[in-house]
């Protein structure tokens, strides 16, 4: 039986590579200026993992975007 563990270098191949995957998932999803800036903002502010912070912010699409277009109002201030 091979038992094979990954090793240092690998394991940040994979974690930069997913990072990069969530990362541009926002970006389809906010636009190639927010999604990649939410995404950052959101990961360094939670200390979730790319999977988890790319799945909250894909499950609060609309709210965030209905955050979004009041911006202007203070129930933009909501998204804060």
């Amino acid at each position: 039986m091979d038992s094979r563990f990954y090793t240092q270098a690998e394991l940040t191949e994979i974690r930069i590579k997913t990072t990069e995957r969530a990362e541009q998932h926002c970006a389809e999803i906010y636009g190639p200026e927010l999604g990649p800036a939410l995404f950052r903002a959101c990961l360094n502010t939670w200390g979730a993992g790319p999977a988890t912070t790319v799945a909250r912010l894909s499950d609060a699409r609309d709210l965030i975007q209905t955050a979004l277009d009041l911006k202007d109002h203070i129930a933009g201030v909501m998204l804060i």
